[in-house]
């Protein structure tokens, strides 16, 4: 099998799927999101089934007895307090992706959650008063 350091030597391999712990030293976008990684090019049609999730609720993943992600579930209506949470931890998509993109994804997050920093009221403009 492929080893994390030679599985993109000759472009992007089919029908793998890898997991990936730590970013590439050299990808800034990834070094930000702090996480790991799932390269997937299997092709699902051929394994009978429509997509990643559905391959990973098969009770055993191509024999192998071994636990491979865990899909954790949040209620919705955590929902806002989770995106309140990472607000304040400065985790934003502008952040995460450092492009338009993750701006854009901060737009359509506002209206579903209440920001907690970058407020207009944060800011302190400078005294206008002249010291007596």
């Amino acid at each position: 099998m492929y080893e994390v350091d030679d599985l993109f030597q000759d472009g992007y391999p089919p029908n793998i799927l890898k997991f990936i712990p730590s970013p590439a030293s050299w990808n800034r976008r990834m070094r930000r999101q702090l996480g790991c990684f799932l390269y997937d090019s299997l092709d699902y049609g051929c394994l009978e089934l429509k997509d990643l999730e559905d391959f990973l609720s098969q009770p055993e993943v191509l024999g192998s007895p071994e636990i491979m992600l865990t899909k954790v579930l949040i209620p919705q209506k955590l929902g806002r307090e989770v995106m309140e949470r990472l607000d304040v931890m400065n985790i934003s998509g502008t952040h995460l992706y450092d492009d338009h993109e993750g701006a854009a994804i901060d737009v359509i997050n506002a209206y579903n959650y209440d920001r907690k920093s970058g407020r207009v009221w944060d800011l302190k403009p400078p005294s206008t008063q002249k010291p007596t």
